[in-house]
């Protein structure tokens, strides 16, 4: 909710700038469990805060015959009232070349970063302070269009984390990562892509710790098969699912596998109302010193009421499951288990083309099985207006 929204342009325009702000209220802010004291815990009498955000961009869109060019740069300033020391600006930022060598020979070469404010909701760290995260890409891929329906593919990334504070293990480490494939695409539009991957990925500042059961680095294989059926002429099922192994070469006890995916179902329309059915699993790295890694478990039903051209009425609905799972320094009776229910509604008005306008109401809360600390509820509310031009 703290993000830019999405930017509104005048079709065949090259260049646009953008410019918005939006305001946040969120009752508890660090997501403390109930019974927590804010003035021991935070220092401060209450829990909740007011975030501003204000934030000015530009959207570049150039094709240049065979070649496409997208470059998206958006500078943002998040101001908090209360909890000032969590202050920061941001320069985020997309760039793009899909390119075309033949008509059988293309692919894209990208990079992007974004900055954002560490999830307190994870960190489990209730001291006020900054910590902000940055996440950055690169990659580079190509599609050789062999013959008929058929497709070879290939890649290499690197992605890279960085938190100002590391106050998690996993917090700070950067991957590389080589990828090939091939991929079947029938006339209908529908596709089917078999892929390996293979990544090594190393922890900032970080020294093997035998008795904490802490490696500096890791390996991991990925097998993954991706699909896009044609359901109609306005949907597509899509669906992946990975099975993966992580290995850490000095401490074995931290090898995990498993098989993780997502399925995303779009209802067919109904006049002016549009459903999606979302369930995806994630496999994690979390090396507490009670698990080595969770598997996160959700499905999300998100219906948009189209209520005229200019006004949408949005509904969000997720419910998720996580499992800490894997070797660990202390073993627990019974492994922990979060689940978390969220509900999100927003409202969006485009009086005008140029003009965006939206307010959003959130709730989730979060019950654990093994301390009430990884327990809370929030309630999040949201007022954004942005211009384009």
């Amino acid at each position: 909710m703290l993000t830019a929204g999405l930017v509104r342009a005048d079709a065949g325009d090259t260049l646009n700038f953008f410019v918005g702000a939006s305001v946040t209220h969120d009752d508890n802010l660090f997501r403390l469990p109930g019974d927590a004291n804010s003035q021991l815990v935070l220092g401060k009498p209450t829990k909740s805060d007011r975030v501003h955000l204000t934030y000015l961009g530009m959207k570049l869109d150039k094709s240049y015959s065979q070649q496409r060019f997208q470059v998206d740069v958006t500078a943002n300033n998040h101001r908090y009232q209360t909890f000032n020391q969590l202050d920061f600006n941001a320069l985020d930022y997309r760039a793009l070349w899909m390119w075309h060598l033949t008509p059988r020979l293309s692919g894209n070469l990208s990079a992007d970063s974004k900055q954002s404010q560490s999830n307190f909701a994870d960190t489990r760290d209730f001291r006020a302070r900054n910590s902000t995260v940055t996440a950055e890409n690169r990659r580079f891929d190509a599609d050789w269009w062999l013959h008929g329906s058929w497709h070879l593919t290939g890649g290499v990334a690197q992605y890279i984390n960085r938190d100002s504070q590391s106050l998690r293990v996993d917090d700070s480490f950067s991957q590389r990562s080589t990828d090939a494939g091939v991929r079947y695409v029938a006339e209908s539009g529908s596709s089917l892509a078999l892929l390996g991957r293979r990544t090594h990925g190393s922890y900032d500042q970080r020294q093997i710790n035998f008795a904490s059961l802490v490696d500096n680095e890791y390996d991991q294989s990925d097998i993954e098969l991706r699909m896009s059926w044609a359901l109609s002429g306005k949907s597509l099922l899509d669906g992946r699912i990975t099975h993966l192994q992580r290995s850490f070469p000095n401490i074995s006890q931290r090898d995990y596998s498993g098989t993780a995916g997502r399925l995303d179902y779009p209802l067919p329309p109904t006049g002016k109302f549009q459903m999606k059915l979302s369930a995806v699993r994630k496999i994690v790295s979390d090396q507490l010193t009670t698990s080595s890694y969770y598997v996160d478990d959700s499905i999300a039903f998100a219906p948009v009421w189209q209520i005229s051209g200019k006004t949408a009425l949005r509904l969000n609905l997720v419910s998720s499951q996580r499992d800490f799972l894997g070797g660990a320094v202390v073993a627990l009776p019974v492994a922990r288990r979060d689940r978390t229910q969220s509900a999100q509604l927003g409202l969006e008005w485009s009086p005008i083309r140029a003009v965006s306008l939206s307010v959003n109401l959130l709730h989730d809360q979060r019950n654990s099985n093994y301390h009430n600390l990884f327990g809370y509820k929030a309630s999040v509310s949201n007022i954004a207006a942005q211009i384009s031009f």
